[in-house]
C-alpha cells in the first residue's frame, strides 16, 4: 500500500530568500559572526595583558634599584644583620647590580630582552589583525555583495587620489583594505588612505596630516564636462556666513574654480562648493542631493566629507579625524586599539563596521539617482 504524503507548500518569497543585505547580515552575526568576535577580543585582550605583564617584568628590576639604592650606600661594609634576610640579599644584590661593569652588562641584556619581546609581541598583534580581517570584515563585505573583492594589504593608487585634486600635495602615501566591485552602473574602489608631510628640522620637524580616513573612487559609464568640487565648510562654521563666504571667494583657487553659493541652508553650513561651471555644479547639485549629502554627513557621525566630480569619476573622501583628533572608537577596518578594546561581542560593535562597508553602495545609489545631468 502506498501513502502519498500531503506536499509542502513553497514558503513565500519573503520567507525563503532574504532580501535585503542587511537581513543577511543580521544572520551571519547570529551564525557565525557573533562567535568570531567572541574569540577574536579574547585573542586581543591576552595580547593586551601580555603587554602589561611584560613592562610590568621589565620595569621591576629598576623599581628596585630606586627603592634599594640609597639603603645599599649607606653601607660600605656588609649589610648589617639587623635587616631582614630578603633586604640584606636586596642590598647586596643592587650594590652588584649598580657596579659599572654589572650594571653596563645588565642594561644591554633588558635592551636585547626588550626588542626581543617586542618582536614577539608585533608578531602577535600581526597575526590578530590578519584574525580580525578575514573573520570579521571580510564575511560582513561578502554578505553585502558577493562580487566585492578585499584585498586586506592593498589600497587605492596614488594617482586616483591625486588626479580627485581633493587635497594639497602630500610627501607620504600609505594605506590598506582595498574593496573593488560594481555598483549600479558604476565600478568602484575604496580604501583606507593616509597621506601627510613634514615641515622643520631635527628636534622641530613635526608631521602634518593631509587626510587620513577612506577614500572612495567611482567610474561611471557616463561623462561631465566640467570639475565640481565639495570640501568641508569650516570657515563658515567658525566665521559665520558673511565673513565665511567672503573668506572662501578670497582663497579659492582657479583649479577649483569659482565659489558656488547654494540656496540650501544646512548644507551652506555644512560644505563649500567650487566649480569651473556654476550651471553643471547646480545641475549635479540639485535640492533632493543637498538634503541628501547633508543626511549622509549625519549619517557618519559628522565627520569631514570630501566631493569631487570630474569627467566620468566621482571621488569621495570621508575622514576619522577632525583637527588630528579621532572623533570615532571605530576606525574603520582596523580592530580596536588596547584602550577600547570590548570585553564582549555586541551586535552594534558588528553594525559600525556593515555601515562602513555599506557606504560606497549608498553614495553610488543617491548618485545614480542623478544621473540625468551626466553625459553620454
Amino acid at each position: 500500500m502506498v501513502i502519498k504524503l500531503p506536499l509542502k507548500k513553497p514558503a513565500p518569497e519573503s520567507e525563503s530568500k532574504i532580501q535585503s543585505s542587511y537581513e543577511r547580515f543580521k544572520l551571519l552575526y547570529m551564525e557565525k559572526l557573533e562567535k568570531s568576535l567572541i574569540t577574536i577580543f579574547k585573542e586581543g585582550w591576552s595580547i593586551n595583558l601580555g603587554v602589561i605583564r611584560t613592562l610590568g617584568l621589565l620595569a621591576c628590576p629598576y623599581i628596585l634599584i630606586g627603592i634599594f639604592s640609597s639603603e645599599s650606600l649607606l653601607y660600605t661594609g656588609s649589610p648589617p644583620h639587623s635587616l631582614p634576610p630578603p633586604l640584606r640579599i636586596a642590598v647586596e644584590l643592587i650594590r652588584w647590580g649598580l657596579s659599572s661593569s654589572t650594571s653596563i652588562a645588565i642594561n644591554v641584556f633588558f635592551f636585547i630582552y626588550i626588542i626581543y619581546l617586542g618582536y614577539r609581541l608585533y608578531q602577535k598583534h600581526k597575526s590578530f589583525v590578519k584574525k580580525y580581517k578575514r573573520y570579521v570584515i571580510e564575511p560582513i563585505i561578502k554578505v553585502i555583495n558577493p562580487s566585492f573583492k578585499y584585498f586586506p594589504e592593498k589600497h587605492i593608487s596614488e594617482n586616483d587620489y591625486l588626479e580627485s585634486g581633493l587635497f594639497r600635495n602630500h610627501e607620504h602615501f600609505k594605506g590598506d583594505d582595498l574593496i573593488t566591485g560594481t555598483i549600479e552602473d558604476f565600478e568602484f574602489t575604496m580604501s583606507e588612505v593616509h597621506t601627510y608631510y613634514h615641515s622643520g628640522h631635527g628636534k622641530n620637524r613635526t608631521r602634518h596630516n593631509i587626510f587620513d580616513g577612506l577614500f572612495f573612487v567611482f567610474k561611471y559609464k557616463k561623462y561631465l564636462q566640467f570639475y565640481t568640487c565639495i570640501h568641508p565648510d569650516f570657515a563658515e562654521r567658525l566665521l559665520g556666513k558673511l565673513f565665511g563666504q567672503k573668506l572662501q571667494s578670497l582663497i579659492s583657487s582657479d583649479k577649483h574654480g569659482e565659489l558656488v553659493k547654494l540656496e540650501n541652508p544646512d548644507f551652506e553650513k555644512i560644505f563649500k562648493v567650487t566649480s569651473t561651471d556654476q550651471i553643471e555644479s547646480r545641475t549635479i547639485l540639485t535640492p533632493v542631493m543637498m538634503e541628501k549629502m547633508v543626511r549622509f554627513y549625519e549619517e557618519v557621525g559628522q565627520k569631514p566629507i570630501y566631493f569631487a566630480f570630474k569627467k566620468n569619476i566621482v571621488y569621495v573622501g570621508i575622514s576619522k579625524a577632525l583637527n588630528n583628533r579621532s572623533i570615532s572608537p571605530n576606525q574603520f577596518f582596523e580592530p580596536p586599539s588596547f584602550l577600547i578594546m570590548p570585553q564582549k561581542a555586541s551586535f552594534n560593535f558588528a553594525k559600525n563596521i556593515y555601515d562602513t562597508v555599506n557606504i560606497p553602495v549608498e553614495i553610488a545609489k543617491e548618485i545614480n539617482d542623478n544621473a540625468s545631468v551626466w553625459k553620454k
